[in-house]
C-alpha cells in the first residue's frame, strides 16, 4: 500500500520519523558535546555610550580539580565598526584563598590587513582569544574574574560583550 498524503491532516510517512529522530540526536550530540569546557560565558556591556573604565565584567566558577591543566580564553563580541585591531583589558583574578592578581592583557582581534579573527554574523564578530595555555589552578574553590577595558578611549564603543572560557587541556 502506497503512502497517500492527507493535505487536510498532514502526517509524516512512517519511516520519516526515524530519520528526523536520528537527525535530532546527531544535532544534539554536536551541540552538546564540548567535554573539555569547564566554563564559557559572556556578559553584555549593556551601556549605549560604550564600555567605561569603571565598568568591570564579573565572572565566577568553581574549580575542583587542581591536577588538571586548563586553557583560558577571553571572549569578545564586537561590531565590525570597532576602530581597533586589538583590545587591551585588565584581567583581575581572585583565588579561593582571597589572593588577587592583576594582569594587563592585549587581545588581538584582527590581522595586519584588517581581517577580523573569530566568526561573524551580520555586523557582529565573536572572537575567542587565548590568554593562557596549560594553566594550573593551584587552589580548589571559586575563582572570580573581572575584566575591565584598558584602552585610551573612554568610553569604548562597539564592544558588545566580553566573557571567559576555561577548558581542560587534552
Amino acid at each position: 500500500m502506497d503512502y497517500q498524503p492527507n493535505l487536510l491532516n498532514p502526517t509524516l510517512p512512517p519511516r520519516a520519523w526515524l530519520y528526523y529522530a536520528w537527525a535530532l540526536c546527531a544535532l544534539l550530540c554536536v551541540i552538546g558535546c564540548d567535554s573539555r569546557r569547564v566554563y564559557d560565558t559572556f556578559s553584555d556591556v549593556g551601556n549605549a555610550q560604550g564600555w567605561t573604565y569603571e565598568q568591570t565584567m564579573p565572572f565566577a566558577t568553581d574549580i575542583a580539580d587542581t591536577a588538571t591543566r586548563y586553557n583560558i580564553y577571553v571572549n569578545v563580541r564586537h561590531t565590525d565598526n570597532f576602530p581597533y585591531s586589538n583590545l587591551w583589558v585588565k584581567l583581575y583574578t581572585t583565588f579561593p584563598s582571597g589572593k588577587r592578581a592583576e594582569n594587563r592583557v592585549n587581545l588581538p582581534l584582527a590581522d595586519k590587513s584588517g581581517k577580523w579573527f573569530g566568526e561573524g554574523s551580520g555586523d557582529v564578530i565573536t572572537a575567542q582569544v587565548p590568554i593562557q595555555e596549560a594553566a594550573q589552578m593551584p587552589e580548589k574553590g571559586v575563582y572570580r574574574f573581572e575584566i575591565a577595558q584598558d584602552m585610551r578611549q573612554n568610553p569604548l564603543t562597539d564592544v558588545l560583550a566580553v566573557g571567559i572560557r576555561i577548558e581542560r587541556t587534552e
